[in-house]
């Protein structure tokens, strides 16, 4: 889907692209409260870790992972996020503007590494996070956990020296 909406960015591709990441464009609606893109940030990227997080909703190694990855978000990027949760709230042109390479596990570290390179306002909110019905593709298989660890570290590393 991507790959498509770099050459054609039509509605249907950024649909199924939103949907298939958990984007949320222009204005995200979080409970009650609505996260406005206007004049607090270019990227939202929701905490499940400053939001409600129910008790066993986030593996150990989930947890672990995120905070190793977020630690080296902070050093290499300067991003003061506390998580790399699947909610992230963008408009459309900014979107576009980052031209996504990631297609799997390494979409939301990408999205945050290139919005600090281009030294975009990125917001961490809190969201509530909830026990999952059914087993996580990531975090609840081995071959999951593994590939998410591995493109949550390589690509930090790789666009450090990438434009």
């Amino acid at each position: 889907a991507l790959t498509l909406l770099k050459k054609h960015p039509d509605e249907a591709a950024l649909k199924a692209l939103v949907a298939e990441h958990g984007l949320a464009l222009e204005d995200a609606k979080l409970d009650d409260e609505t996260v406005s893109l206007e004049d607090k940030a270019d990227l939202v990227v929701g905490s499940r870790l400053k939001g409600r997080l129910e008790k066993g909703s986030m593996p150990w190694h989930g947890r672990l992972g995120n905070r190793i990855i977020v630690l080296l978000l902070r050093l290499l990027y300067g991003v003061d996020i506390t998580d790399l949760g699947s909610f992230r709230a963008i408009k459309r042109a900014t979107l576009f503007d980052l031209h996504m390479d990631q297609l799997t596990y390494g979409w939301p570290v990408e999205m945050v590494v290139k919005a600090a390179k281009k030294g975009w306002r990125i917001q961490s909110v809190p969201v509530p996070y909830r026990r999952r019905l059914g087993k996580s593709k990531v975090s609840g298989t081995v071959r999951g956990s593994i590939m998410a660890a591995y493109y949550m570290f390589w690509v930090p590393l790789r666009y450090l020296w990438k434009d």
